[in-house]
């Protein structure tokens, strides 16, 4: 056969207006962590299309003692808040305070999901919006797919953490449209589509919504009801295997830990067993079947303890027994590519909007499956073309 060309993406953090939703984006500094002196007695002071942007009322109104600000979407969440310091030049700060959270609404009203999928955003207008938000996923991802368009591969795969918390799905149908009519678009879910994330800014939404919200996206993109967490795909001979390492969805809010289980273990066996005409075999999941504990992955990320596999070994067994030629994960937004003897390639995706944790770089992966092998290349976004 041919070489397949794959574009492997992964944990695009979808949300309604793009903004990271989940307590974690404070500590990384995506969201400024102003100091708020009380939860209660605010005021509006302005309605921007459906926004408010609203005063501490308990702060004297002086000058001398700064004042608090703070912006609410049109479902009630804070995405910014703003002390402004006191004294000389006060009035120029409140005014600047005022000035960034009315751009921030006219970005984040045009990159909401309603609006994205109903209207087109030229990529001009996308590139100034990013210039005033320049973490924004929603705007990110569609960055990203203008990519893989010119890149034109043969099947778009995404390994997981498609949303922030839920919400999103409806952005991928309308950017890959393309690939999922023709039956040419795999995915898997990630922790943040189905298991509890992080409190704080977040909506928190009950893991029972975000199953059923998974669950028809997966009916909307042709993906078909997983078995057990298992499914799988045959496009020109490449037999795609997924397999759920959230599907039982942690309810402690700050394990990112997975598991796929025997039961899914032996489904997955059972749709290997009815490909075994396939010319090559990739298997896609969300975390990680390989943990990296040297170089600057493991110090960009000292927490990957929490965010492991329980059953990496059970898993890369089972592919290894089976003649799997790759296996393609997200989840911990590091970027790598090993292979060893008797193996398959393990490719890690960084986060395709949010970029590579270790490096900074945003990129996703070209992956070519042919007579001669695989052959795994990154494909950086948003580089001029020399």
């Amino acid at each position: 056969m041919g070489s397949l060309i794959i574009a492997h993406l992964s944990d695009m953090h979808l949300s309604r207006f793009g903004e990271r939703v989940t307590a974690g984006a404070l500590w990384r500094g995506d969201l400024p962590r102003a100091r708020l002196v009380s939860p209660v007695d605010w005021t509006d002071v302005e309605h921007l299309d459906g926004w408010r942007i609203q005063r501490w009322s308990g702060l004297p109104r002086s000058p001398e003692k700064g004042l608090g600000f703070r912006l609410i979407d049109p479902t009630g969440v804070r995405h910014d808040r703003y002390v402004t310091a006191p004294g000389r030049g006060h009035s120029q700060r409140v005014d600047e305070a005022l000035r960034k959270m009315r751009s921030l609404v006219k970005v984040r009203s045009r990159a909401s999901l309603q609006s994205l999928c109903a209207q087109h955003l030229p990529p001009e207008e996308r590139a100034e919006l990013l210039k005033l938000d320049r973490h924004n996923t929603n705007l990110r991802f569609l960055e990203a797919i203008d990519e893989v368009r010119a890149m034109d591969p043969e099947v778009v795969v995404i390994t997981g953490d498609l949303t922030d918390d839920g919400y999103g799905y409806e952005l991928v149908l309308c950017a890959l449209k393309r690939y999922i009519k023709s039956g040419r678009f795999f995915a898997v879910a990630g922790n943040h589509d189905l298991s509890a994330v992080p409190p704080g800014t977040s909506h928190n939404m009950p893991l029972e919504d975000k199953a059923s919200r998974w669950s028809a996206f997966r009916c909307a993109a042709g993906l078909g009801a997983e078995q057990s967490g298992s499914s799988s795909l045959e496009v020109d001979g490449v037999f795609f295997l997924g397999l759920n390492s959230s599907v039982k969805p942690s309810r402690v809010p700050w394990s990112g830990r997975g598991r796929v289980g025997k039961k899914q273990l032996a489904v997955a066996a059972n749709l290997i067993g009815r490909a075994q005409d396939a010319k090559a075999r990739i298997c896609c999941l969300h975390h990680h079947v390989a943990h990296l504990r040297l170089g600057p992955i493991s110090r960009a990320d000292p927490g990957q303890f929490a965010m492991k596999l329980r059953d990496a070994r059970d898993v890369v067994s089972l592919l290894g027994s089976n003649g799997f030629d790759a296996v393609l994960n997200g989840h911990r937004h590091h970027g790598y590519h090993v292979h060893e003897a008797d193996l398959p390639h393990v490719v890690s995706s960084p986060s395709t909007t949010l970029g590579c944790r270790a490096s900074g770089a945003r990129y996703f992966w070209r992956i070519a499956v042919g007579d001669r092998g695989v052959r795994v290349d990154r494909h950086y976004i948003g580089q001029p073309k020399g």
